[in-house]
């Protein structure tokens, strides 16, 4: 675990302030040649056919999985603990109400909405809501609340919340198979797959407030023009001759 301290004021000093940081890390890289075939340990003298087909592949790759976490910052979390939070916080594919279009959430419906409501507070009003309505049930809120105002970060809620995203998990690999020719002279073929699995790997987001976008993922692990990786399974074929 990683973080840095903040200064808080020269009455308090300065405190531990943990952002995003890497708790796991899992990462592995392969290449291996099927010792099989011209140069190789076994089956270097076979003949053309036998060698076209048994001779000179070779698998290598890349993979990562990853453990992360997201800080939910100074928020009072109502009607539920830590753990259950925990539970609750991982992507899911729902509709969109505000425009038909399926979009990924980190948390369920009635907690979005009844966050919104903690955070849209109207002093004109009977309730002092807005025309959300008053939160129930489960939902994060304000830290500062009618029973406790805050002089500095931490005195009315913890301050930080800090809560294990979605793994991150990603595998891509390459099988490359050669041809030989005549001589040192062959043609290799070549195949790429990124993202093998197809894991769609989601941003999180920990964002409590009054947007009506809250705990809306709109980002994935991609490259940033988005055209090398687009973020999800993608494969290349390339052939060349060696001599």
């Amino acid at each position: 675990m990683q973080g840095a301290s903040a200064f808080r004021g020269f009455l308090y000093g300065r405190e531990l302030d943990p952002s995003e940081n890497v708790r796991h890390a899992i990462k592995t890289q392969w290449d291996w040649t099927a010792p099989v075939g011209k140069g190789q340990r076994f089956g270097a003298n076979l003949n053309p056919v036998l060698e076209g087909l048994i001779g000179g592949w070779s698998l290598n790759g890349v993979g990562r999985v990853q453990a992360r976490t997201v800080n939910f910052g100074n928020v009072r979390v109502v009607g539920m603990s830590q753990d259950e939070v925990q539970k609750l916080f991982k992507h899911d594919l729902r509709i969109n109400p505000a425009n038909g279009l399926e979009t990924a959430y980190m948390m369920p419906d009635d907690v979005i909405l009844n966050t919104r409501r903690a955070y849209n507070i109207d002093p004109a009003s009977t309730t002092g809501y807005s025309e959300l309505g008053v939160p129930e049930g489960r939902y994060f809120a304000p830290a500062n609340s009618e029973g406790c105002i805050q002089r500095k970060t931490g005195d009315c809620a913890p301050s930080t919340l800090l809560i294990r995203a979605p793994w991150f998990v990603r595998f891509d690999i390459g099988v490359t198979k050669k041809f030989p020719i005549k001589g040192q002279t062959n043609f290799e073929l070549r195949l790429d797959v990124l993202n093998l699995f197809d894991n769609i790997n989601f941003d999180p987001v920990a964002n409590p407030g009054s947007g009506a976008t809250i705990f809306q993922t709109t980002g994935i692990y991609d490259d940033p023009s988005n055209t090398y990786d687009p973020g999800g399974r993608i494969g290349s074929l390339m052939f060349r001759i060696n001599w």
